[in-house]
């Protein structure tokens, strides 16, 4: 089971309208940024999934940062997060017909899904957020719902210490140092 203080932190976090209306724009998530980590997320992820022809959920879909960038590919795509503000900025920023892409209110610790039905499971800047016992319960939990041979992929952190090692830039040979 989830510790109280992960439980309470996820459950809690996010809830703030005001805190999911700048979150793009205090992390520098607009379409319009062109930031190397940015645009290197996008193009790995899209590189990962180009071979999906089936479902895909992505985790703690936030504000809509991927999804945006992922809708149009032909298949479904939802974006499950708990926090309602922040699906509702995710909502806005998707525009009137939403692209193809499903919205839901949802536990990522308790989806409501049948076993084996996406093809792919993404999730970025929410991880982080877990310690290794619930990481475990996660991805577990993520198993469950994704096909046999699927693709589960979430983002890495530490780029930014990384990155400083290589001059202030998101560099191969930084990510090495």
């Amino acid at each position: 089971t989830l510790s109280m203080d992960t439980r309470k932190h996820l459950k809690t976090a996010y809830q703030d309208e005001k805190v999911a209306r700048a979150y793009d724009e205090e992390r520098e998530f607009r379409d319009a940024d062109l930031s190397l980590h940015y645009e290197t997320e996008i193009g790995a992820l899209l590189e990962a999934l180009k071979d999906i022809k089936g479902p895909i959920l992505e985790v703690a879909v936030g504000t809509g940062r991927l999804c945006r960038r992922l809708r149009g590919t032909g298949y479904p795509y939802v974006g499950l997060d708990f926090s309602m503000p922040m699906l509702q900025e995710a909502n806005k920023s998707l525009g009137s017909d939403g692209g193809g892409i499903f919205l839901l209110r949802g536990d990522a610790f308790q989806l409501p899904f049948k076993e084996e039905y996406f093809q792919a499971v993404v999730g970025f800047r929410f991880i982080k957020h877990l310690d290794p016992e619930n990481r475990r319960i996660l991805y577990k939990e993520l198993g469950r719902v994704m096909q046999k041979g699927g693709i589960l992929t979430f983002d890495f952190y530490g780029w930014r210490r990384r990155a400083k090692k290589g001059g202030g830039r998101l560099t191969v040979k930084a990510l090495r140092a």
